[in-house]
């Protein structure tokens, strides 16, 4: 019988994207304007045509940046395997991790472990929740792509559950203790 879990975990922007967010929308509603104004002012001159195209598209990109801002993350557990997608704006999909369960070297709650993990060095580091997460786990694990690697995320009961199955027994021991 097959497993598959999948959760989607929408990450929480901190102050400083949202501060990031009000500038972006602020300078690009400024430049929207200047070039509005600008094509109104000067409607007989030759390069008059080019400002409302111009406004149009500051406006697509000034959308295309605040909305980037919108992360979410896919966990997807199948029959042993681990894969991690990161959604942006629910328009691009990036695959940041794809591991074997029982690959992983480590694995428990990170809210406990968290001073550890900043003095040690990994070669990629996957913070796959968000930054004020309560119920944050870790797992250490080596994979071709991406090398010794921390990954951070927040899986709810079901994906848990079946991470714990498909773990090498003793590590699974270690965390029920």
């Amino acid at each position: 019988m097959d497993i598959f879990f999948e959760q989607i975990v929408v990450i929480r922007k901190t102050p400083v994207q949202f501060l990031l967010q009000l500038l972006i929308a602020l300078a690009g509603s400024v430049m929207i304007f200047i070039f509005v104004i600008g094509g109104l002012v000067s409607v007989l001159a030759e390069f008059s045509v080019l400002l409302f195209p111009a406004a149009c598209v500051t406006g697509y990109f000034v959308w295309k940046l605040i909305t980037g801002f919108n992360v979410e993350y896919e966990y997807s557990v199948t029959n042993g395997y681990m894969d991690i997608d990161q959604i942006i704006a629910q328009r691009k999909r990036k695959r940041v991790l794809a591991a074997r369960i029982r690959d992983f070297e480590a694995f428990g709650v990170y809210n406990d472990n968290a001073q550890k993990f900043a003095q040690r060095s990994f070669q990629t580091r996957i913070m796959a929740a968000s930054a004020d997460a309560e119920n944050a786990w870790f797992a250490e694990v080596r994979t071709e792509k991406t090398g010794p690697t921390l990954l951070v995320f927040e899986p709810d009961e079901r994906i848990l559950g079946a991470i714990k199955k498909a773990l090498p027994h003793l590590l699974a021991k270690s965390i029920d203790a």
